[in-house]
């Protein structure tokens, strides 16, 4: 209701933080406390998000896409499942966000589904999946996840976690380059 009667964000915020805290018969000391302590958990995914969006645009700007669409074209023809894969990983890799990687695969994308010679499904498994596997490999997850979950849940750790996910981010590369081969011969 704050935002659409136009109150500024701030006011909103801690409106609903007051409510909230005279609702959950808490006293405002440990509710502020709670609420520092939830901020302090959400505050490194907010600022990886903008930092991605701005990135995204960087990326538009100094024709990222294009270069990489020009280099990679020729191999469309041939192959273009796994050119779509190769470039999906590597925009992944190279951004670390699935969100600032869409700069890169979607051009590319519409150059392989203009070219017609493989399934539109299979293209966008291809593009999406790859770079999810890359840029999950670098971070961990989706903004940062496995740091994020990891302190909450009992007994974890997150070097042990990245031991474990690591390794399956990579199988999932490879089940995703065989799902390109199934997809070709189709």
């Amino acid at each position: 209701m704050g935002f659409i009667a136009g109150f500024p964000v701030f006011i909103v915020g801690i409106t609903s933080a007051i409510i909230t805290i005279l609702l959950s018969i808490l006293t405002f000391k440990k509710g502020e406390k709670d609420m520092l302590e939830g901020v302090s958990k959400i505050a490194t995914p907010l600022v990886a998000t903008i930092g991605f969006l701005f990135m995204s645009g960087v990326i538009d700007k100094i024709g990222l896409a294009n270069l990489i669409g020009e280099i990679f074209t020729p191999m469309l023809t041939y192959a273009s499942l796994q050119s779509m894969l190769l470039v999906s990983a590597l925009a992944g890799f190279v951004t670390q966000s699935n969100a600032a990687s869409v700069a890169i695969n979607i051009p590319f994308l519409q150059a392989a589904l203009a070219l017609d010679t493989t399934t539109p499904l299979g293209l966008a498994v291809m593009a999406a999946g790859g770079s999810a596997m890359t840029q999950y490999y670098l971070t961990g997850g989706p903004v940062a996840a496995l740091a994020t979950v990891i302190p909450v849940i009992p007994n974890s750790d997150l070097k042990t976690a990245n031991k474990f996910q690591r390794p399956n981010m990579i199988f999932g590369l490879f089940i995703l380059f065989i799902a390109s081969l199934v997809f070709s011969i189709l």
